[in-house]
């Protein structure tokens, strides 16, 4: 879980291949994060920059095309970036109303507790 992250000394940040900096989560995405427990209202997009990908021990995508970005930016960071789920890619729920922002909000925590089991614990 999201809790132990602290005491397992690991961080998760967000960031975007195409994000502008500073932005508010969506109305849609804080309502989705809150009835999974999370409180986005205070979260700001932040843009992937070859900083972040050097300093990232392991880096999840949303999608294939997000993995070949970075690998673009950073070759060397392609033996530590996957898709969050393995199963296929998440779409981005931008544009979509709070059912489909629901739906890629559980989604994305799935993909998270499996990832965070396979690698932290």
């Amino acid at each position: 879980e999201v809790s132990q992250l602290d005491r397992l000394g690991q961080e998760v940040i967000s960031a975007g291949t195409g994000a502008v900096g500073g932005r508010p989560a969506t109305d849609h995405a804080v309502s989705a994060a809150a009835a999974l427990g999370a409180d986005a209202s205070a979260h700001r997009s932040r843009g992937l920059t070859n900083e972040l990908i050097n300093s990232s021990d392991l880096i999840f995508c949303m999608t294939r095309h997000h993995v070949q970005v970075v690998v673009g930016m950073v070759p060397e960071a392609a033996g530590k970036t996957f898709l969050l789920d393995a199963a296929g890619d998440i779409a981005d729920p931008i544009g979509g109303d709070a059912r489909t922002y629901a739906r890629v909000a559980g989604r994305i925590q799935k993909g998270l507790r499996k990832r965070m089991k396979e690698n932290l614990l």
